[in-house]
């Protein structure tokens, strides 16, 4: 089996973290772009959202903190040091669609660069638990509307 690295998003409000993370992170800091009129139904796939994510010291702030305490892990995982074969990375918000899909998105990006840099050999793979979750409330609405989930 490949070694490779799990980032899960959730919403607090949903649950409790996954209990499967190695590191759980809070996104509830951030803005919440939910509370922006022409938002709420937006994912943290939609354009808009990472626009306003990425407008956020505090994201960016995130992002870094991330790296900063899953980089000695890595070495770990390639080594078999970590007692998995997967890193589980937890990132949370308020409902689990927005903030924390977004920064889930981009530290993948971040850890794909990282691990190519360093010809390490892990895949990055996504799971968001509660992205769909209001889905059958939306569509109640009869908007058109989508969520992507792994």
């Amino acid at each position: 089996m490949t070694n490779q690295i799990l980032i899960r998003t959730f919403g607090h409000k949903y649950g409790p973290p996954p209990d499967d993370a190695h590191v759980v992170f809070d996104a509830r800091h951030i803005p919440n772009p939910h509370s922006l009129a022409g938002m709420e139904r937006l994912t943290g796939y939609d354009e808009a959202i990472e626009q306003f994510i990425r407008a956020q010291p505090a994201s960016e702030e995130l992002l870094g903190t991330i790296v900063q305490q899953v980089d000695p892990m890595l070495e770990c995982l390639v080594t078999g040091r970590l007692d998995a074969d997967t890193l589980v990375i937890a990132i949370g918000c308020k409902g689990g669609r927005q903030r924390s899909v977004c920064l889930a998105r981009l530290c993948a990006d971040l850890f794909h660069y990282l691990l190519s840099t360093r010809q390490l050999q892990l895949s990055v793979a996504l799971h968001h638990r509660d992205l769909a979750h209001d889905l059958h409330l939306e569509l109640a609405k009869g908007d058109h509307a989508y969520a992507y989930a792994c």
